[in-house]
């Protein structure tokens, strides 16, 4: 008999709708996610860490620089079926997971950022998830001194009992990666938000729910400012999420 796949069951939502306010001075005219990145777009990227999942259907959620995404799919399809989740006025990334719910046909939601890439093995964070039987499960990075993302301190099992979006005064908890696993019953009980982010209108309620860390040993990569995009390809090479020079066939294979 074969094994179940990992990903089966799990559909993948990619949030591509942000503004992208502070990368306008290196991207002028470009939504984050197609942000070149040695002749790939950073959403180029993102579709193939995720096929080599195995990720069987994707929803992308597109806003500012909606047309510029859809043409480029059109013309470069990822390796899986997706669909598109167009929101015409900004929702947030809550309101972005609530708008492309509906969509969603399996008994887990993957979500992740379409500006943010970090090397979890997908398939070992949703066997956690099932394992705990969690509402939510939020994958992390270990501690550093900067506060610049969301602040999470959980018990020795993973369960969350706090957590703190961008705290200032730096960070003393592990971090938010930005790759989440959510229960669809979960999410279609207690998700009542058209607006908003994750972190403000879920997130910082974490210790009210079955709410787990999956933890895991690597950095995260976000383009989210101009010195973290310029730094991107040597952090992406760093993680094996983007090939040496000249070595273009390694993320494929």
């Amino acid at each position: 008999m074969n094994e179940p796949k990992p990903l089966a069951g799990v559909d993948v939502l990619v949030l591509c709708g942000g503004k992208g306010t502070r990368l306008k001075s290196e991207l002028p005219d470009v939504p984050k996610a197609l942000a070149p990145i040695e002749g790939r777009t950073f959403l180029d990227l993102v579709f193939e860490y995720l096929a080599r999942h195995g990720v069987e259907r994707t929803v992308l959620c597109i806003g500012v620089g909606r047309d510029q995404i859809a043409a480029h799919i059109a013309r470069r399809p990822p390796a899986f079926p997706i669909e598109l989740s167009t929101e015409v006025a900004p929702l947030g990334t809550a309101g972005a997971l609530a708008r492309a719910l509906p969509r969603c046909h399996g008994d887990l939601v993957l979500v992740m950022n379409g500006d943010s890439l970090c090397p979890v093995d997908l398939g070992a964070m949703v066997a956690f998830h099932r394992g705990k039987q969690a509402d939510f499960t939020i994958a992390v990075s270990p501690p550093t001194p900067t506060g610049d993302c969301g602040d999470i301190s959980a018990d020795g099992s993973g369960r969350i009992f706090a957590f703190r979006e961008k705290p200032t005064g730096g960070s003393a908890g592990e971090r938010n990666a930005g790759i989440y696993v959510f229960s669809r019953a979960f999410l279609q009980r207690e998700f009542r938000v058209s607006r908003g982010s994750l972190e403000h209108e879920l997130f910082t309620r974490a210790d009210a729910f079955k709410a787990y860390v999956f933890r895991q040993s690597f950095d995260f990569v976000d383009i989210g400012t101009p010195e973290r995009y310029r730094r991107a390809p040597e952090r992406l090479r760093a993680l094996g999420l983007l090939p040496r020079q000249g070595s273009a066939r390694e993320l494929r294979g």
